[in-house]
């Protein structure tokens, strides 16, 4: 509010009255706010639940010497898959198996597990890989003769004879790092038990595994998402080659630090321990 001043002045002895008024004050700045851009109609938030809380599992007794967050995943019966295909066999006698032969794994490292694009690698890495069957027979699996709960994996993205994860993918496909997993080396275990023929003699009898060139480790189907390091998309090179651009991978912000020690590609920094 501007109030008028009154100023009398005297000319010759003759006083005047003039009215005079202020001029009007600045306004004081205001904090100028800033105002979030408006919403985009169009955008779509897209909400991934996470994965279930897994049930608390105990590590199995037969692999002391194996980290029990390994372990554990052989103890992933009821509605993931039982342990064993027939009831006669201890659970303590957890692995995988070629008919009554009860298979230890050859390490907990797991590997690279390639699927091609109907798989949603956002779901992947908030849910984890489902487990599928529940024959834990490695001879079985390789010939795709029973209800298999192995996935295949591979130590290498890409061989140099063009085999491996990538090339299970396919173009446009995805590569997943599985670290801590019960591993087989289905090679290593097949050779000398697959019947070949009944009329062969001796040795000739058997053989090793028919798809030799693909170096499968068989690893258990279910894979918690804290057990998937990462993920990359598969391209071709120039001539025909599939492989994963290494610049390209995606990290999984719920894997768990302390599987460095059991994944295949290099971790930055210290790891955690991990029992």
């Amino acid at each position: 509010m501007r109030t008028a001043l009154l100023l009398l002045l005297s000319f010759n002895g003759t006083v005047a009255r003039i009215l005079v008024t202020p001029p009007a004050a600045a306004p004081i700045p205001q904090s100028v706010v800033e105002q979030p851009p408006p919403e985009d109609p169009c955008a779509i938030n897209i909400v991934t639940e996470p994965e279930e809380e897994e049930e608390e599992l105990e590590p199995c007794v037969c692999y002391p010497l194996l980290p029990s967050k390994c372990t554990r995943l052989l103890r992933s019966g009821s509605a993931r898959g039982v342990v064993v295909p027939t009831a006669s066999v201890a659970l303590d006698e957890c692995g995988a198996r070629i008919g009554d032969l009860v298979i230890a794994p050859d390490s907990c490292q797991g590997g690279y597990y390639g699927h091609d694009a109907t798989l949603d690698p956002a779901d992947v890495l908030a849910r984890g890989l489902p487990a599928r069957g529940s024959d834990w027979d490695l001879l079985r699996h390789a010939e795709q003769a029973g209800d298999s709960a192995f996935r295949g994996t591979t130590k290498l993205v890409t061989f140099p004879d063009g085999n491996g994860a990538a090339a299970w993918a396919d173009e446009g496909g995805y590569v997943y790092e599985l670290t801590c997993l019960p591993s087989w080396d289905v090679n290593k275990h097949i050779q000398g038990r697959r019947l070949v023929a009944d009329l062969a003699v001796g040795r000739a009898r058997f053989g090793g595994n028919l798809a030799l060139g693909e170096h499968e480790h068989a690893v258990p189907a279910r894979v918690p998402a804290a057990h998937i390091k990462r993920y990359g998309a598969v391209v071709a090179s120039s001539s025909g080659v599939l492989f994963v651009p290494r610049n390209s991978w995606i990290d999984n912000p719920r894997w768990d630090p302390c599987f460095c020690k059991f994944s295949l590609s290099d971790c930055d920094g210290d790891a955690p321990p991990c029992h």
